[in-house]
């Protein structure tokens, strides 16, 4: 484990046929090693650093349904918890196909909120 920081905004931009929402996020490393900075940042500077799928699954099977398709597209290439594990993530590496990475996630019922959410009116 390390200490690092960075600030993320993230903005939805539109929806999917299904109503999901989907959008992109920018990241700024703020402190210590980070993967952003290390493989993203330096080698492609400043831009989106990945699309977004705000998913919202009924349960955790089409969670998991869900997750087992997309890495049929490409590997995952970083995953985890958020927020007290009450948010999971995952970026798939969709960069051949899409020309991006794509983050898709769960959060559970009940889950913490980000700490500040700003609309923004496209």
């Amino acid at each position: 484990m390390v200490e690092h920081g960075f600030r993320t905004g993230r903005a939805n931009i539109g929806a999917d046929r299904f109503g999901r929402g989907f959008g992109f996020e920018v990241i700024e490393p703020k402190y210590g090693p980070c993967s952003f900075k290390d493989d993203f940042l330096d080698p492609y500077g400043p831009g989106i650093h990945h699309v977004s799928l705000n998913l919202q699954p009924k349960d955790a099977i089409e969670w998991v349904d869900f997750s087992q398709w997309i890495e049929t597209l490409g590997p995952t290439c970083m995953s985890g918890w958020l927020r007290e594990r009450t948010a999971m993530y995952n970026y798939s590496d969709l960069t051949a196909r899409l020309g991006h990475v794509v983050e898709s996630g769960i959060r559970r019922a009940g889950g913490r909120e980000p700490d500040f959410w700003h609309e923004f009116i496209v």
